[in-house]
């Protein structure tokens, strides 16, 4: 959030498609789905439930409207081929009122707009409930006309982004609609200025001042291409009301924690397949996230990552810390308990070879603190529980446990007046920068054999939208206790090596190395 006004990425942050219960959709929702049925052109989906909510948002006096959507969700066989229909059988908008002009605006005219005349032109030479409501349709470059059954007239004029648009009426008024779709046609246009500078001139020069100035509804579709396009900038200007739409909640992730804007065309396969094939860009195509490698405050080449399976097995001396973030309150319930544990070798590097990165409840994450100290036994030299706000209260439950378990390990203490906890004055984003130089100077190593671990997963998801400009995950929980690192000064081990009588390889089948679940 800038200057009061929400980022995409504060919007993405609460996307859920979790089933919502007693959902109702609108009357005007479920009347335009049913209208889609009596078209019956071919649509083998079912209508996913974001469908109805984007709708529903249509409807009503919503004027401008941002609807910032994965690749393959269908906003412009809705917004555009369907809506035009829909106004041209019954032309109006539940909560709006009457539609007799609508203008189309796409990348260019031999692109965009063409497919959607040819696309709106089938639909219609297809479809004979179509043709006994509207028996009269002219398509030409830039005009689709209809004449219904009892002689009222509906016209969409089209144009492509980059065009001159400067006094256009249709049927004498001024149209009070327009639908903005992909104006921009390619990476390399969105990176021109002189492009975007030919977009932004249309839309608020030429569009935006032809539409009926008491009464428009403006749509603005479409998948961003970077920080400072058209999309973004609308959705910044806290000017529209914005929908956005990823394909999914979160990749990667395990297939039990998906949940897919259209389960029945994107499923968990279907996305990791389409994840595997366009690798880069499927952070922007698919879950609309933006964050370049300029933003990010540790990127990819600057994480050493290490084989865990080998480096425990060649018998290295090390010293265990032990950090924490709990889940604490009804606002929290979706984030994470998680439990780092990090191996600290002869030259102050801190290995992470195992944790917990779950929603569960704290009686859980308690038992496995206390697991991790069994495990380790005295190469644990501190754990670290952060005491700031509602999570003070569970250093007592941990001290309590002790004496109850029998296990005693030391509660690690900055900030806190000398008493056991961690007290944290300072933002997230700062407390992450503390610990960007540790990953610059290749002191944090990540393993690169534990791909499925809940933890791995979560961590790429955080630190990859670990910016400049603040912490953009939908959550920073693993990072938490990463940056808590940079409070600890640690005690080394010998530099040779340390053979445990407890080996940390001996019990472990290839069956959990391989499905990352050791210490999980």
């Amino acid at each position: 959030m800038i200057n009061g006004l929400r980022e995409l990425d504060d919007y993405l942050n609460e996307v859920s498609y979790e089933p919502r219960v007693g959902y109702q959709p609108s009357k005007f929702s479920l009347k335009f789905i049913n209208f889609i049925k009596m078209v019956g052109v071919g649509e083998s989906d079912s209508s996913p439930e974001v469908h109805l909510v984007m709708l529903d948002g249509l409807a009503g006096t919503k004027e401008n409207i941002a609807n910032l959507c994965h690749r393959g969700l269908g906003k412009t066989v809705l917004f555009g081929e369907y809506l035009n229909l829909y106004l041209g059988v019954f032309g109006d908008i539940d909560g709006f009122g009457r539609v007799n002009g609508m203008l189309y605006v796409s990348d260019a005219m031999d692109n965009g707009v063409k497919n959607f005349r040819s696309n709106v032109e089938t639909k219609y030479n297809q479809s004979p409930f179509l043709q006994y409501w509207i028996p009269e349709a002219n398509f030409t470059e830039n005009f689709i006309e209809y004449r219904r059954k009892d002689g009222s007239q509906f016209g969409t004029r089209m144009y492509g982004a980059q065009s001159g648009i400067r006094g256009t009426k249709i049927y004498g008024d001024r149209p009070q609609l327009v639908v903005m779709d992909d104006l921009i046609k390619s990476d390399e246009d969105a990176a021109s200025p002189a492009v975007m500078g030919k977009i932004r001139n249309s839309i608020y020069k030429g569009i935006i001042p032809a539409l009926d100035p008491k009464r428009r509804k403006i749509i603005l579709n479409g998948t961003p291409f970077n920080k400072s396009d058209i999309m973004c900038e609308a959705v910044e200007s806290g000017s529209y009301h914005v929908n956005v739409w990823p394909v999914c909640e979160t990749w990667p992730c395990k297939e039990e924690d998906f949940r897919s804007s259209w389960p029945d065309r994107f499923t968990y396969e279907a996305v990791k397949k389409t994840s595997d094939l366009i690798k880069g860009a499927f952070d922007q195509e698919m879950m609309l996230r933006l964050t370049s490698d300029e933003e990010r405050l540790v990127t990819d080449d600057e994480i050493v990552t290490y084989n865990r399976r080998d480096w425990l097995a060649s018998r290295p001396a090390y010293t265990v810390y032990t950090t924490t973030d709990f889940a604490t309150d009804e606002k929290k319930v979706n984030d994470h308990n998680v439990v780092s544990h990090w191996a600290v070798d002869f030259e102050g590097n801190f290995r992470w070879i195992g944790g917990v990165c779950k929603r569960q409840l704290m009686d859980k994450t308690v038992d496995q603190i206390f697991d991790g100290a069994d495990k380790y036994k005295d190469k644990l030299m501190g754990v670290g529980c952060e005491v700031t706000g509602q999570q003070g209260g569970f250093i007592s439950w941990i001290v309590k446990e002790m004496t109850n378990r029998s296990t005693f390990f030391n509660l690690l203490s900055h900030g806190n007046g000398m008493k056991p906890g961690i007290r944290v004055i300072s933002s997230k984003l700062q407390r992450m920068n503390e610990v960007v130089p540790l990953f610059k100077a290749g002191k944090i190593m990540i393993p690169d054999d534990m791909p499925n671990h809940p933890w791995i997963i979560e961590f790429w998801n955080e630190i990859k939208l670990a910016t400049k400009k603040g912490l953009k995950s939908k959550h920073d929980d693993v990072l938490d206790t990463v940056s808590m690192l940079y409070l600890i000064t640690p005690i080394l081990p010998a530099q040779q090596f340390d053979i445990p009588v407890d080996s940390e390889m001996d019990n472990l089948s290839e069956g959990q190395y391989a499905l990352g679940n050791y210490l999980a």
